[in-house]
């Protein structure tokens, strides 16, 4: 589906990487934050993103991470978007996009890759009213796509 055709609309991306070989693809460099299980699930049941909370990190990751997101400064999002890829950091600190998106997204679509590696359906459902789409369970190859109603 061509959305932008079929909704004759312009579409236009915001992207957030703390990786400066995304740069080329315009990504917005961002720190990468993380914190400790106690913040993550205190920032989940007030359903606010405490940046006060988190800490920068200073080594690269190898694998999975735990509770690490991008440091996105607010003030470079919209108001409004009907589209969310969710593709990184690899770790369940992914969801940490939801708290900045929940009042960001009233109707559209969310992406999320990997989402069988952690919660995220889980964690989604509590920010949005979703039906899903299309699922997607390969070994390398795993995605879900759900519309926010």
């Amino acid at each position: 589906m061509d959305y932008a055709s079929e909704h004759e609309k312009a579409l236009h991306l915001d992207s957030f990487d703390n990786d400066k070989k995304y740069k080329h693809n315009e990504a917005t460099l961002c720190d990468l934050m993380e914190c400790k299980d106690a913040a993550y699930e205190a920032m989940f049941s007030k359903k606010q993103l405490d940046w006060s909370l988190m800490k920068k990190r200073f080594w690269r990751p190898k694998s999975r991470q735990k509770n690490c997101f991008y440091r996105i400064d607010e003030s470079k999002l919209k108001s409004n978007y009907n589209f969310a890829m969710i593709d990184g950091p690899h770790g369940n600190g992914r969801n940490l996009a939801f708290l900045l998106l929940q009042h960001r997204m009233s109707s559209g679509f969310i992406f999320i890759d990997d989402f069988n590696h952690y919660d995220f359906l889980e964690k989604a459902h509590q920010f949005f009213n979703l039906t899903e789409i299309e699922r997607v369970e390969k070994p390398k190859d795993n995605y879900v796509l759900l519309k926010i109603n």
